[in-house]
């Protein structure tokens, strides 16, 4: 007789009720129903920043009291339930009796990071009876480099280890990004400058992929002034100087970011992103850090480029996958993407979802920086402007 299959149930709740208390109630009657009297064990939560986060978190703690959860603040918000949506909130619950799911969280990123990384991944693991396989996290990168966030976590769970989520957002403010968190010693956080994270471990089998689309501008350059997230000069000059004969001297935005190159002799690229500039200094500032070395190239993003990569990562995703029971899709997209497709942004959704023959559930949010690997079983990188596809099943 064969092994019965492993049950791992994702269910997906989504409302776009301006009214924090309506959406709470929402999501809490649609995942009751889809759970059919199954356990939450832990859930992810994205919100817009306007509504009020902690009655959203205590509302849905008490209506499902087994729950660990984690989440944050997000420009925008994607599920399958409602497609694209603006000023939404959307939370996945997740059941299983074989795959452990833990929740842990750290503080004050901004002083230490490696503390406050190093906590949040012990407070997690200490739950679990066999070794963690796959860590999903959402941090603050307003307060603390993202970076830093993803060395701190390296350095616990290792440099190969799968680490994958985003930066928290605004919805382009850059004024305060919020982290939810809620487990039975913690009631409904709703945090800044923290990092949390969701462990699994178990039978899970899980795939990802990212994707970019952007297409290069300048001619490359060689960075030789850095300190952290900003870049003061390329090729011996300020930055906004190997930036203005492209921009005829405007400033710098989101919409062109710096493709970092990996190798001089490789064509593959991260991108950071801009987010101010010093006309003094010929400075600007991303929200993670740069190489103290290495060749850039100014990008440009052209919509049906960047749509088609979004097809193109989701369809590596599926063929990596090597489970026989795919539950649920999460997709971490940045808000620069959103950006620049401007009214085109639902078809980075609807691209993901035409593929989708299986009709899994998907949820994500739109970032201020995508963390992943930039290839298969490779170490996880603090990407902008990209979209990240992750498959997690049985």
């Amino acid at each position: 007789m064969k092994d019965a299959p492993i049950v791992f149930q994702a269910v997906i709740s989504h409302s776009n009720d301006p009214d924090t208390l309506s959406a709470a109630i929402e999501l809490i009657e649609h995942s009751q129903r889809q759970l059919a009297g199954a356990i939450a064990q832990t859930g992810i939560l994205f919100a817009a920043p306007d509504f009020e986060h902690q009655v959203l978190l205590r509302h849905i703690s008490q209506a499902f009291p087994h729950l660990q959860l984690i989440g944050g603040s997000s420009d925008a918000e994607i599920s399958s339930e409602m497609g694209f949506q603006e000023d939404s909130c959307v939370l996945v619950l997740f059941h299983s009796d074989e795959i452990e799911m833990v929740v842990g969280i750290g503080h004050e990123l901004s002083q230490n990071a490696a503390q406050a990384t190093a906590t949040a991944i012990a407070q997690a693991q200490s739950q679990l009876t066999q070794p963690s396989k796959l860590c999903i996290t959402f941090a603050d990168g307003l307060t603390q480099d993202g970076n830093q966030v993803l060395t701190g976590l390296q350095a616990v769970l290792g440099d190969h280890f799968p680490i994958l989520g985003g930066i928290t957002s605004d919805q382009m403010r850059f004024q305060q990004t919020r982290q939810f968190f809620h487990n039975a010693e913690i009631n409904n956080a709703v945090m800044s400058d923290a990092v949390v994270v969701l462990l699994f471990a178990g039978p899970l089998q899980f795939s990802h992929r990212t994707a970019q689309g952007w297409t290069p501008l300048s001619q490359k350059g060689e960075i030789t002034k850095v300190g952290g997230t900003t870049l003061t000069e390329i090729n011996g000059q300020p930055t906004l100087e190997f930036y203005r004969p492209y921009l005829n001297g405007a400033a710098p935005t989101v919409e062109y970011p710096l493709a970092i190159f990996t190798a001089p002799d490789n064509e593959q690229f991260y991108l950071r992103e801009p987010i101010r500039s010093d006309p003094m200094t010929g400075s600007l500032t991303s929200t993670a850090s740069f190489p103290e070395t290495g060749t850039v190239q100014i990008a440009y993003g052209e919509r049906e480029k960047l749509i088609a990569a979004s097809q193109q990562g989701f369809i590596q995703a599926l063929a990596d996958y090597d489970g026989n029971h795919p539950a649920i899709v999460l997709l971490f997209s940045c808000a620069t993407r959103r950006v620049v497709l401007g009214t085109r942004t639902t078809e980075e959704y609807h691209v993901v979802q035409s593929l989708n023959q299986l009709q899994l559930p998907i949820i994500g949010f739109y970032t201020y920086g995508e963390i992943a690997p930039l290839n298969y079983n490779q170490p996880s990188e603090v990407h902008h402007a990209t979209l990240v596809s992750l498959i997690i099943g049985t």
